[in-house]
């Protein structure tokens, strides 16, 4: 509401939560302003979404990981639930990946469940408790995490910190947007994949389409989906 107050022709929004951004979504409609979507979902047909294939980015990180381990206990680390991204787009690529599959014929058994475990706001603390958490039930249970499914990297950094803390060993784990910390990981063996997303190409097709909005409001745009 500030940026509508301070007289804004586009707003880009990257919406954490796409059932809270909603009133700000109504607001900015009411006023007659055009809203892009940037790389999270709002659900909507009048804003434009623009987002990297993220079906794609799982199925990337899936098949890195089955590879590696076709057989065994995982766990999945999941982003904020509010986020299509993690609820929806990403395990449908882990699923058309053979995740799915492996689970119903036995070959992998999912130690926190078929809907894992989300991460409000993606925060890497968060991760890292939830992490220990399942490590620690795990251990109860007689188990052994054998290989890890997380969403992200800044998940992907809380599952390192609480593999570190636990002195548990580093299972092969998965992240996407490269970076730096993760690549870090990577090179030290802590972290198996990291999918990387060109963020530079996204940004100039929603800076494109925001100035072709800002010119005409009513316009309606039809954009690729970058990766």
């Amino acid at each position: 509401t500030t940026l509508i107050g301070k007289g804004a022709n586009v707003l880009v929004l990257l919406a954490q939560n796409n059932k809270a951004i909603l009133p700000a979504l109504k607001a900015a409609k009411d006023a007659g302003i055009p809203v892009i979507a940037y790389d999270r979902l709002i659900e909507d047909p009048s804003v434009l979404y623009l987002t990297f294939d993220n079906v794609l980015v799982g199925k990337a990180e899936a098949t890195a990981i089955l590879t590696k381990v076709p057989k065994g206990n995982y766990v999945l680390i999941k982003g904020d639930a509010g986020d299509a991204n993690a609820s929806t787009f990403l395990p449908q690529g882990w699923d058309e990946a053979g995740l799915k599959d492996k689970v119903a014929s036995g070959d992998i058994v999912l130690l926190n469940g078929p809907d894992g475990t989300f991460t409000p706001a993606w925060t890497t603390q968060t991760a890292q408790n939830n992490m220990e958490t399942n490590i620690d039930k795990a251990g109860a249970d007689g188990q052994k995490n054998e290989a890890i499914l997380a969403e992200n990297d800044s998940t992907a950094l809380g599952v390192v910190a609480a593999l570190t803390a636990k002195s548990y060993g580093y299972p092969p784990l998965s992240g996407q947007d490269g970076d730096p910390a993760n690549l870090n990981n990577l090179a030290q063996g802590k972290q198996y994949v990291d999918v990387f997303k060109n963020a530079t190409e996204l940004g100039k097709a929603a800076g494109a389409a925001a100035l072709a909005l800002c010119k005409n409001p009513s316009l309606s745009l039809t954009l690729p989906t970058v990766l």
